[in-house]
């Protein structure tokens, strides 16, 4: 049962749940991951999303959303026409058909993000 205390601290002042209302705080690659005790600490939690924007946080609650990193994505196509700029509709049309799966949203990604594209 972990929760740490700073951040527990401020999730307590920021949302006035109670402390022994949450379960668990653990770390995850997007920040923190709240678990609360019940349903009445969760809606509780999901409201405070004003107060915790105040400070630059974000509450929101879980998704079956995945990022998916597509590695070596050109910057351009070369065709007979010319030099084609790679856009986020040529990546999710490829996405779709190798897998079978529409992405919801396709966009540059990490250092020199104009040359590459990811899709979540």
């Amino acid at each position: 049962m972990s929760r740490p205390p700073c951040v527990l601290d401020m999730v307590v002042e920021k949302t006035k749940v109670a402390k022994d209302t949450i379960r668990s705080i653990a770390v995850v690659n997007s920040g923190f991951s709240i678990t609360p005790t019940n349903q009445t600490s969760r809606a509780i939690l999901l409201g405070g999303f004003e107060a915790m924007s105040a400070i630059g946080a974000k509450i929101e609650a879980p998704s079956d959303w995945v990022s998916i990193i597509i590695p070596a994505v050109p910057k351009s196509l070369r065709r007979v026409g010319g030099i084609t700029p790679t856009t986020s509709d040529m990546v999710m049309a490829e996405v779709k058909h190798a897998s079978g799966t529409q992405p919801v949203a396709a966009g540059p990604y990490g250092r020199g993000a104009s040359d590459r594209l990811t899709q979540s």
